[in-house]
């Protein structure tokens, strides 16, 4: 495949990220962008296999646990299984879409993507799962009265000087940020975590670190839907190959 002219260049703005809005131009250039991403990326999440194997290797024989290798597997293959007929629909679809709005959507600095960012990963995190909400239940209607309350609260109270100033003269931090805590959310995957080697977890979580800098900048460089497309991408090859 050629590569888009540019493609690279345009990879430099990960050397000292900072705001711009997204590149106007046609559907083809942002498929050739998309794609270019989207092989890099796999080509770096692939290289950080081998450090998992090195590390977990080292792991298993000096402290003498189980493979944590071995555990992200089977929970892995365990969260493919766990949605019956609708597990590719909602890890290649929905998945995308919700992590997105949580993580890169306020990549903008923006106080309506920071409420909807916030309320929504409030709602993920406050209940066993969105897919299962039931309007019957006082607990679910609970926590979707408390998301809207939250919503409409940061929207309130978010000074947008904070978020200029961040924008300004902070940006590489909350790129990088937003990319490091993407994978570090990925660490409760884990079932029987050894808290004394917790620093460890985030090398197991590289891949998804290193899918939040590329989506990141998909994100900046063409606009909030092509890094959803990004993101639907890798799942479908993770789905495929898991």
């Amino acid at each position: 495949m050629e590569i888009e002219k540019g493609f690279f260049k345009s990879l430099a703005y990960l050397k000292l990220p900072e705001y711009s809005n997204p590149i106007k131009t046609g559907i083809l250039p942002n498929i050739k962008y998309l794609l270019s991403s989207y092989f890099l990326c796999f080509a770096c999440i692939f290289a950080t296999v081998f450090l998992i194997l090195i590390t977990d290797k080292l792991l298993v024989s000096i402290f003498g646990i189980e493979s944590i290798f071995k555990e992200l597997q089977l929970a892995n293959k365990n969260r493919s299984n766990s949605f019956g007929a609708f597990t590719f629909i909602i890890v290649v679809l929905l998945v995308p879409i919700l992590e997105e709005l949580i993580f890169r959507l306020s990549l903008d600095l923006k106080r309506t993507s920071f409420a909807i960012a916030i309320s929504i990963l409030y709602f993920r995190f406050s209940g066993t799962s969105i897919i299962k909400f039931n309007f019957l239940n006082k607990y679910d209607i609970i926590r979707l009265v408390s998301t809207i309350l939250i919503f409409i609260f940061i929207q309130l109270i978010l000074p947008n000087d904070v978020l200029n100033r961040i924008k300004k003269y902070y940006y590489v931090w909350w790129f990088y940020g937003v990319a490091i805590l993407f994978g570090a959310v990925h660490i409760m995957n884990f079932n029987n975590i050894n808290y004394y080697i917790l620093p460890i977890y985030f090398i197991y979580v590289l891949p998804q670190i290193i899918m939040g800098i590329f989506i990141g900048n998909i994100r900046i460089q063409r606009g909030f839907f092509w890094g959803i497309v990004l993101h639907s991408l890798i799942n479908a090859s993770s789905f495929v190959f898991n």
